[in-house]
């Protein structure tokens, strides 16, 4: 049976979250919100709030395209913000039980770049926004300490664990060949023409030298006119008229093809220049590939150690459903 959010649950909280998007500049510079009390959850006996929960509630661009109804993709928001919520306060218990800290130091830098980079370093800004939003600078100073102590233990856990080797790269550059070739592409300028008109002078303008651009910002009826004819950097097989396409092919960068007749339109087309097809070096993607790979390799990491800190944790979700 499927269960829906109890009514005033969801009106307070949905308000709240309302209130959040309209003011979103507010909990970005804040990098949190309070918004309305209750307990959601306990982990190991000790409780996380709502409003904790809400403060990690964030539209995902893939519920905007859903065309789910509101309740859906709010209940979809709460849930991912709860596991979030949860997923911090483990990371936390097992940092307190640890001998890994992060110096006081490190907070009251974090929280001075706040105040001078979001509050123009006006600290008295920080507390009425503070109080807008109902909350207690201790309360706010212990969510950016707690920021502080998921990055430092993320890093520790996680990210000084990962090691990708030159061969991790070479195995991947070539398992996923396909992915590394280089369509070709050029650079294209055109000159579009009503049937006949003109069409005599700008084949004489051309074959006599005369400036691509000039003749297509004189002459032609096309679009782009204004810039010369020029169209940019494509794949001329993808995002041109075939017909354009096969001429472009028969030419050489810095020539120019045509008239080329479609539909009573006449073309003349101009390869600026161009790039031809080929395997991309490993040279020019292997810092990217060693990226996609270490970041791969973090994620299972981060998704096997929480997997572990759940395990070993009492976790009670209390679902504000009817």
């Amino acid at each position: 049976m499927a269960h829906r959010f109890a009514a005033p649950f969801y009106c307070a909280v949905f308000a709240a979250v309302s209130a959040v998007a309209a003011g979103a500049a507010t909990v970005e510079r804040l990098g949190i919100n309070n918004a309305v009390d209750g307990v959601a959850a306990s982990v190991n006996g000790k409780g996380i709030t709502v409003s904790e929960v809400v403060s990690y509630m964030r539209m995902d661009p893939a519920d905007e395209a859903s065309g789910a109804d509101r309740e859906t993709v709010f209940r979809r928001m709460y849930e991912r913000a709860l596991d979030e919520a949860i997923d911090r306060e483990l990371i936390v218990e097992e940092y307190e039980s640890g001998d890994l800290r992060v110096p006081e130091h490190m907070l009251d830098r974090r929280v001075a770049d706040i105040v001078e980079r979001n509050f123009g370093g006006d600290r008295s800004k920080l507390m009425d926004m503070l109080s807008a939003a109902r909350m207690k600078y201790d309360d706010w100073r212990e969510n950016i300490r707690k920021q502080l102590i998921v990055m430092a233990m993320e890093r520790s856990f996680v990210y000084d664990n990962v090691h990708v080797s030159v061969g991790d790269v070479l195995s991947e550059y070539r398992k996923n060949s396909d992915l590394y070739t280089q369509k070709a592409e050029a650079e294209v300028s055109l000159i579009a023409l009503n049937g006949t008109n003109n069409l005599d002078v700008v084949a004489q303008g051309i074959a006599s030298g005369s400036d691509f651009a000039e003749l297509a910002r004189r002459y032609s009826v096309g679009s782009n006119a204004e810039d010369g004819g020029k169209m940019g950097r494509l794949v001329p097989s993808e995002d041109l008229n075939p017909v354009i396409a096969e001429a472009l092919e028969g030419i050489s960068a810095g020539e120019t093809a045509g008239p080329v007749e479609i539909g009573g339109m006449n073309y003349f087309v101009r390869k600026d220049s161009e790039t031809l097809a080929g395997r991309i070096s490993l040279a020019e993607v292997q810092d990217k590939i060693r990226e996609s790979i270490f970041e791969r390799e973090a994620e299972r990491l981060r998704s096997e150690w929480i997997r572990k800190l759940r395990g070993n944790a009492s976790i009670v979700i209390y679902p504000p459903y009817e």
